[in-house]
């Protein structure tokens, strides 16, 4: 009575089988949970011990055939519980329970019992509590009364009656409403009374608090001033370190980016939730250990949280800070994989007919699984009574299935994709021969595939007879050209004798100037085709080495100073007179030359300028002739370098048509670059090579 421990108080019923109802009270589930090695350490604590004999060797026979019962390891049925008086079941298999499992119920209770008795009952506390049932009250303070609770300081008064607590407390405990309702099943109105006398008479926990606030309640102030100034300093650097992010240094336009800034930044973000999901992982699990094991218990809390917050704090400030300098750069936009999304989404219809099935999935993809999460939420809102989590199985399952479904088309969709553009890369590298096995694609992309294949079958042949038909043309206009030169030869030997013997008619003499001149250039014309056939079939060897640029521009200057003479044209040369290397063929270099000076002899109009310069850097050089064309230059650049094409379309000079032609594949041949420009009459030529 008054809070007193009671050994025979009922605890619990259960049913052992038909018409078999056995009631236990606490003395009796104390001794059954001595048999089986459940019992209450000094501290209050359960604990569990094995013996290897459970039945005791002093109990007799009769009790041990009356309890055999009780060592089965099935639950029994659950009449009522003293202790859950208001427990509602919300399953039929929640009333079945172990012996052991409701012994261990109780001895909770018990725990929490002889835990409270001693701080409250036998030591001196600062709180107080009256319990009034009607027929019972328990207190450990008889002063404490209704009429006097509002006088020690901090009260609360709850009643059977009101649904609202008296108190002057900040927070009313949540659970206490539903521990004093349980008392309903033995008593029909009831009063609560609690209170701490704020005097402080008793050292407890309440006391110790009080000191504790007083005295950290001194350093609000204090600490709150630091907090202004740590705000402060904290913006005012947070600010300078915007403004001075990325910058080379203080006041320049030029940009310093790190590796992490050229990333998306839909990835950064990505890369940050992982490093800040890793790193709490890792402080929860290792941390938060060798917190607890090198600081004392007060501050375990503190430090965690500290941690977590400057584990947020570093990953958030590092990728801001990133981003910042991206944006500063100009790229975070034109990274980003939104920008290239939306590049993607306003393109033509034409140019994404490939990708629709892929919108389309995507799209019904996450129409479908938000619609599965919006009635996963309804599903938890409601009981999670038995039907609810068959269909919730379900559900999960079907989702699942369908998610496996869509992942199967996008993966599909994706490998037919890329093989179809590793074809297009094979066969645009030249590579016609490669064919994509049709029967491994579905849809317009097996039609795509079987194209491709015929474009690879098309064009490998189309290649070869075009192969063909250059390798007869480079073979006919060489073995035509070498039957010619041994006749040629010839003619021009007779010519040469006939020119010794004296001849006194001037007729004979002219046509005989005539004739070797036409025979010399037919010579020419001859080799033009020889070396042209040797160019475009590749026979052509090349002896890379180092020359001298600038010397060899000096030569071919000092050559054909005499006939730029002979055609009132000026030479005016602009070439360093030091040396200036690059990496050629020399044999090939003059031949290009050369043709590039006949050239300007042949169609360079009269009493006007030639320009010879020479341009160098430390990494290559540029050679540049240019003149005025004496006729009209209607002809594009790339014509001018095919074969048999003259600048001249009505064929007044004597030229082969082969000179800038074999010119530009010479100088490709060594690497360098060859380009005409073409301005009005203005005729210009650029050799580009690599010192």
């Amino acid at each position: 009575e008054g809070g007193d421990f009671n050994p025979d108080a009922p605890m619990f019923g259960i049913n052992v089988g038909p018409g078999m109802d056995v009631d236990y009270t606490v003395s009796d589930v104390i001794r059954y949970a001595k048999k089986r090695g459940i019992y209450l350490d000094t501290s209050f604590e359960i604990v569990q011990y094995f013996p290897e004999e459970t039945r005791s060797l002093t109990e007799s026979e009769e009790d041990q055939e009356e309890r055999d019962w009780e060592d089965n390891d099935s639950g029994y049925l659950v009449n009522w519980k003293a202790y859950e008086a208001m427990k509602s079941l919300s399953e039929p298999g929640d009333a079945y329970e172990t012996m052991d499992r409701l012994s261990i119920e109780v001895l909770e209770r018990l725990s929490l019992y002889y835990e409270a008795y001693e701080n409250i009952r036998l030591n001196q506390r600062n709180l107080y509590y009256r319990v009034d049932t009607g027929k019972k009250f328990y207190t450990n303070n008889p002063d404490l009364q209704r009429e006097n609770v509002k006088t020690y300081g901090r009260y609360l008064s709850l009643s059977s009656g009101s649904f609202l607590a008296d108190t002057n407390l900040i927070q009313v405990p949540s659970n206490l409403a539903y521990r004093a309702e349980n008392m309903r099943a033995s008593s029909r109105s009831y009063s609560v009374l609690l209170a701490v006398d704020t005097s402080y008479p008793a050292v407890d926990d309440y006391y110790l608090g009080s000191i504790r606030y007083k005295r950290e309640r001194e350093l609000y102030f204090y600490g709150m001033m630091a907090v202004a100034f740590s705000l402060l300093a904290l913006l005012v650097t947070f600010v300078g370190l915007v403004f001075l992010a990325g910058k080379k240094e203080p006041g320049s336009r030029e940009w310093i980016l790190l590796k992490q800034d050229k990333i998306r930044i839909e990835i950064n973000l990505l890369i940050c939730l992982i490093c800040i999901t890793t790193l709490l992982f890792l402080a929860e699990k290792v941390a938060s250990k060798l917190i607890h094991l090198l600081l004392p218990q007060s501050i375990w809390y503190f430090v965690e949280m500290m941690l977590i917050y400057a584990i947020i704090y570093v990953c958030v400030l590092i990728t801001f800070f990133s981003a910042l300098r991206a944006f500063k750069a100009g790229i975070l936009w034109e990274n980003s994989l939104l920008r290239h999304l939306k590049d993607d989404t306003v393109r033509p219809a034409g140019e994404k007919g490939f990708t629709k099935r892929q919108y389309l999935h995507f799209l019904l993809y996450g129409a479908i699984n938000l619609a599965s999460v919006i009635i996963l939420a309804l599903l938890f809102r409601r009981d999670a009574t038995l039907i609810y989590r068959f269909l919730l199985i379900g559900f999960v399952v079907a989702l699942l299935g369908f998610d496996a479904w869509v992942f199967h088309n996008l993966f599909q969709d994706s490998r037919e994709m890329d093989e179809i553009a590793l074809a297009i890369e094979k066969i645009s590298r030249g590579d016609t021969a490669y064919k994509l096995e049709v029967e491994h694609f579905g849809g317009q992309e097996a039609q795509l595939a079987r194209s491709l294949n015929d474009i690879g079958y098309w064009l490998e042949h189309a290649i070869n007879d075009q192969v063909k038909s250059e390798r007869l043309k480079a073979d006919l206009i060489t073995n035509v050209s070498h039957d010619i030169k041994t006749p040629l030869t010839s003619i021009i030997n007779y010519i040469d004798l006939i020119k010794r013997e004296r001849i006194d008619n001037p007729r004979v003499e002219e046509y005989l100037k005539v004739l070797e001149q036409k025979s010399l250039h037919l010579k020419n014309l001859t080799e033009d085709l020889v070396e042209a056939s040797k160019v475009s079939s590749g026979n052509m060897t090349v002896e890379i080495s180092e020359i001298d640029f600038a010397e060899l521009l000096q030569q071919a200057n000092g050559e054909f100073e005499e006939r730029f003479s002979e055609k009132e044209l000026t030479l005016v040369s602009d070439i360093p007179r030091g040396p200036v290397k690059i990496s050629a063929d020399g044999r090939h270099l003059w031949r290009v030359l050369e043709n590039l000076y006949i050239n300007a002899v042949k169609y360079a109009a009269r009493r006007s300028r030639v320009y010879v310069t020479l341009r160098n850097t430390e990494e290559r050089a540029v050679f540049t002739i240019k003149n005025v064309s004496a006729n009209a230059l209607n002809i594009s650049p790339e014509e001018l370098t095919e074969r048999f094409v003259r600048g001249d379309v009505s064929r007044s000079t004597e030229g082969s048509g082969l000179g800038l032609s074999i010119a530009k594949s010479l100088t490709n041949l060594q690497g360098g670059e060859f380009d005409i420009h073409i301005d009005g009459d203005l005729f210009k030529v650029s050799l580009t090579f690599l010192r």
